[in-house]
């Protein structure tokens, strides 16, 4: 059975994993639950999740962390952090440390999964981009080999 994405939810109130879990598995995605960072990144190497809903206020190690070893190591894993701070300051250096955006608790759980979307989507045209750029290359680099060798072989100086 094909999923819409795999999601990784690290936050350590159980209801919030819970609930997040339920509605993204009711819309086709498949997710993984943790209470703790570092739990989150043997589940993150494990099951390669293609986004992550972290929690900024974890024990142990914070979720400000988290985002950026994450964004260290998987740059192409979108974050979404929620945050039970009304704090904007704290949203806005984890925009700027990589995350994709930030849900403030509570939060509507229709708006969870639009956010969940349009990141996934965002990821997903990042990669056709990538992938895209990537053949372009190959293509230009074939071209100028081509070209090259045809210089050379009919080169009145050859």
């Amino acid at each position: 059975m094909s999923t819409k994405g795999r999601i990784l939810v690290i936050d350590d109130e159980y209801l919030i994993r819970w609930s997040l879990q339920q509605n993204l598995v009711e819309h086709g995605y498949e997710v993984f639950m943790t209470a703790s960072a570092e739990e989150g990144l043997a589940v993150m190497e494990r099951e390669d999740p293609n986004l992550v809903l972290l929690d900024i206020q974890l024990p142990g190690m914070s979720g400000m962390e988290l985002l950026r070893g994450i964004k260290e190591t998987r740059p192409e894993c979108a974050v979404v952090m929620i945050t039970a701070t009304s704090d904007l300051s704290v949203a806005v250096r984890a925009m700027k440390d990589g995350a994709f955006d930030y849900l403030p608790k509570p939060f509507n759980l229709d708006e969870v999964r639009i956010t969940v979307d349009k990141a996934l989507e965002t990821r997903r045209l990042k990669d056709e981009v990538t992938r895209y750029r990537e053949k372009e290359n190959r293509q230009r680099s074939e071209e100028r080999r081509v070209g090259k060798e045809c210089r050379s072989r009919w080169s009145p100086y050859h």
